[in-house]
């Protein structure tokens, strides 16, 4: 568990925040880490799709760093590509505003375009991810349950 919240940190970098962890006391009164935490800043770059694409590279990089990414993990990473969709689109409209080329980086199609109206939920772009173990039958941290990762706002 220990790794797989650090690898989000880690290549996160700048966007994301410290790991935490919560612990559960086992029987013979040792604690083990039953949870884990690791935020992330989702948020696109004002006015700057070039540094909001630059940005949603690393948050989808550091959604998917785990060895196994979670389905939490995989649905970060799905919204950080929309976001950078989404400013591909934002620079290429701006680049043929100024007359510039859109050859530019890939071209999206009607199935990949994003737009404002397809995101769900608040404005809140902190997306917490964190690990929950549901069932400890065992105490032993390498038996423990692993129910994966889910968001908070």
């Amino acid at each position: 568990m220990r790794q797989h919240e650090q690898a989000h940190q880690v290549v996160g970098g700048q966007y994301a925040g410290a790991p935490t962890y919560t612990y559960q006391r086992g029987p013979e009164g040792q604690l083990y880490a039953v949870g884990g935490q690791v935020s992330i800043d989702t948020s696109p770059i004002p006015d700057d799709p070039e540094a909001t694409i630059s940005k949603m590279q690393t948050v989808r990089s550091a959604a998917l760093a785990p060895a196994e990414p979670s389905p939490q993990d995989l649905r970060v990473a799905q919204e950080a590509t929309r976001q950078l969709l989404q400013a591909q689109s934002e620079l290429r409209s701006s680049r043929q505003e100024e007359g510039g080329s859109s050859d530019d980086g890939p071209q999206s199609t009607p199935e990949t375009q994003a737009t404002d109206s397809d995101r769900s939920g608040g404005e809140d772009a902190r997306i917490s991810l964190f690990r929950d173990v549901e069932d400890l039958a065992s105490t032993d941290p390498a038996t423990a349950t692993d129910s994966g990762f889910r968001a908070t706002a």
